[in-house]
């Protein structure tokens, strides 16, 4: 289960005789080329294959509203994540004078069976989301931008301990994420609804951070398969602001591509923590 890309690459040495200096310079100059390019080309290929294995495991879809209508169909979700329950009412009251963008990363299916026995035993998969949620969040606590937000920014807040407990581990794992919740620093749980959790960016008081207007949807989706009951997986993130504000990450196509790779690695984490090791895989 899961996939392996190489995070550390090698470069061949080269075998060396006798030669004239000018044939010396020569043949380094190809060297000195590959060393220079190196610290923005491997990081590069590495981010192109993880993106490459991710594709192959998740589907994913953006709308910037405007131009795109609100609602809107997006990706093939049924359930109560069909439309835009992420979106706060208020926002969508105000949708005129806001610009509000959406990606949705949902995992290919996945069967029941296949799930850990403790969640394929139980009907209503009980356990199965804080389970999902928690391996996803604990994820997100390894990346540069959680890492940057509890070391960075918790030491101007009245309760920093706190604050950067919320990222560890044993926290997350115990986390029953109900309303009021707060997970990985940023992050208050709003709302409970079938399979789902919806997340407000909601930094604690004290905050001298950069300010976001967002919201987080994440959980399952059960969804009939052809001889097995199955189920989805799915990262929904919306950000929101008003016109005459910067654009939000999701706006600008290196930071939407960026993102994506991100939400898909993190729907990936969250899945196989949550499948048994014999598992066949969905469709």
């Amino acid at each position: 289960m899961g996939f392996s890309i190489p995070s550390t690459f090698t470069l061949v040495g080269v075998r060396t005789g006798t030669f004239c200096t000018a044939g010396a310079a020569a043949s380094s100059t190809p060297i000195r080329v590959l060393l220079a390019i190196a610290p923005v080309a491997l990081p590069t290929v590495y981010l192109l294959v993880l993106n490459h294995t991710l594709s192959k495991r998740t589907l994913t879809g953006t709308k910037i509203s405007p131009p795109d209508p609100l609602p809107s169909p997006f990706l093939p979700l049924t359930g109560a994540g069909a439309g835009d329950s992420a979106i706060p009412a208020a926002v969508l009251a105000a949708a005129p004078q806001l610009v509000i963008a959406r990606e949705r990363v949902l995992s290919h299916a996945v069967f029941v069976a296949d799930l850990r026995p403790e969640f394929a035993a139980e009907e209503d998969l009980d356990g199965l989301l804080e389970a999902y949620l928690a391996a996803a969040m604990q994820a997100f606590s390894w990346t540069p931008q959680a890492l940057l937000l509890a070391r960075l920014y918790a030491a101007a807040l009245p309760d920093p301990d706190a604050f950067r407990e919320s990222f560890e581990a044993p926290y997350l794992r115990a986390c029953a994420f109900r309303p009021g919740d707060r997970v990985c620093g940023v992050y208050v749980v709003r709302a409970r609804r079938e399979g789902r959790a919806v997340l407000d960016l909601s930094p604690p008081k004290g905050w001298k951070g950069p300010l976001v207007k967002g919201a987080l949807e994440v959980g399952f989706e059960r969804a009939a398969g052809e001889d097995s009951e199955q189920v989805r997986f799915v990262n929904e993130t919306v950000l929101w602001r008003r016109k005459d504000e910067s654009a939000t990450v999701l706006e600008g196509r290196v930071g939407r591509w960026l993102h994506k790779l991100m939400a898909c690695w993190l729907v990936v984490r969250g899945v196989e923590a949550v499948m048994d090791g014999r598992a066949r895989g969905g469709s």
